[in-house]
């Protein structure tokens, strides 16, 4: 009796197994059916079911490498698998431009992705907002009205040359001793922004641009685990809530911060508007609010608020971390250094560099624009089909991500 009890048991006990394996397979045939990559995709490396790629990118120690060498073997455009999603890679100036310029609002909206959620859930602003009639506004807003303050032009080179001249006092001030150039350069750069949209400077012993300052290194420092990217329902998990949790924080103060500075911002309009006097464009945040007054509907206070903390993310972090590596690379090629050196000295001497001297100094705007390239601060960028349409003979469907490879 015991004998047979224990066969019972046994084969009940297989006849689980077998059924639970059983059902796990039908459920990865289904799943991998469900996301097979459509008709006349681009071709590329094969995946594992569910997982697709992603263990391949584990092997190297770059991202971007693994795709540009994918890009050799599969051409300019060719298909990935991330986690369940089947991605298209565009590598190559020629097929980038055609992506970007002849086939721009095809390729025009931007991707759901797990770490532009926790920053911007509602997709608001420009940098990861989706090809809309509100992101095109904002977007000509923010260009307009920034070119119209001097961005890029001659009017914006006193605020520039105030804070290189700031920036090289705090170099000279380590008397030749070692010193990580990350800060100076980075609030340095801060201020130019803060001076386009606040309207004024901050000193650098000032507890509130301390305070901007954190917000935006918390944002900045953070990046989204592998494993979360491929699937985002582990952001809730355990081991990650509480690192997740934090950012979600910075993200809120920042957005708090920006609040309080609108406010202030309405309270001198108000107060202009009560003694009959005509308002003045100060600021960026200004010439917002005033323009919100006409369009209601696409300008308010949440928009601004991401607006501006994509331009601090655009404007600061990426000039500050391009000019880090622009000194690591000239320290580590010194024969550079001095063809550069010698250039400036021969065409600027002892004068303030102007936008104007650019056309007589080839050799180091050569320099700068190879920097650029080598030390790409964006190596990624991260757009999706608007609608269906075609790049390089492949169908390419609406809603497919797609990663520009800039390396």
């Amino acid at each position: 009796m015991a004998f047979s009890f224990g066969n019972l048991l046994s084969a009940l006990m297989l006849s689980w197994t077998t059924s639970i394996i059983l059902v796990l397979f039908v459920l990865v045939l289904i799943i991998t059916w469900l996301h097979q990559k459509p008709k006349d995709f681009p071709p590329g490396p094969r995946g594992l079911p569910i997982f697709g790629n992603v263990f391949a990118f584990e092997q190297d120690d770059a991202f971007a490498d693994t795709l540009m060498r994918w890009g050799k073997e599969y051409g300019p455009v060719y298909g990935v698998s991330i986690g369940l999603s089947n991605d298209v890679v565009v590598c190559g100036a020629e097929m980038i431009k055609t992506l970007l310029v002849k086939k721009g609002l095809d390729f025009a909206d931007k991707p759901k992705l797990v770490e532009a959620d926790l920053y911007n859930k509602d997709r608001r602003g420009i940098f990861v907002s989706g090809c809309t009639d509100g992101w095109a506004k904002q977007r000509h807003f923010a260009h307009t009205t920034l070119r119209g303050m001097g961005f890029g032009k001659v009017a914006l080179e006193p605020i520039i040359q105030e804070e290189v001249d700031d920036t090289i006092k705090q170099f000279t001030s380590y008397n030749g001793q070692p010193f990580d150039p990350q800060g100076p350069l980075a609030t340095n750069s801060s201020n130019i922004i803060c001076r386009l949209i606040f309207g004024h400077r901050f000193e650098h012993n000032d507890p509130e641009f301390h305070q901007l300052m954190n917000y935006l290194r918390g944002i900045m420092g953070f990046r989204a685990e592998g494993e979360v990217m491929v699937f985002p329902f582990l952001q809730h998990a355990y081991i990650y809530k509480e690192r997740w949790q934090t950012n979600h924080v910075s993200v809120q103060n920042m957005f708090k911060y920006f609040g309080g500075k609108i406010d202030e911002h309405k309270s001198r309009l108000s107060n202009s508007t009560a003694s009959n006097q005509e308002h003045e464009v100060l600021d960026f945040i200004d010439a917002y609010l005033m323009h919100a007054v006409k369009d209601p509907v696409h300008f308010n206070d949440e928009e601004l608020k991401v607006l501006l903390s994509d331009l601090f993310i655009a404007g600061s972090d990426t000039v500050s971390t391009t000019l880090c590596w622009a000194i690591l690379y000239l320290a580590a090629y010194p024969d550079i250094q001095e063809e550069v050196q010698a250039e400036i000295q021969e065409v600027i001497g002892d004068e303030p560099v102007c936008l104007s001297h650019r056309g007589s100094m080839p050799y180091t705007e050569a320099t700068l624009m190879e920097l650029q390239r080598l030390a790409s601060v964006v190596p990624i960028v991260p757009h999706a089909a608007f609608r269906d349409s075609e790049l390089g003979g492949y169908h390419i469907p609406k809603g497919t991500r797609m990663w520009i490879n800039m390396w």
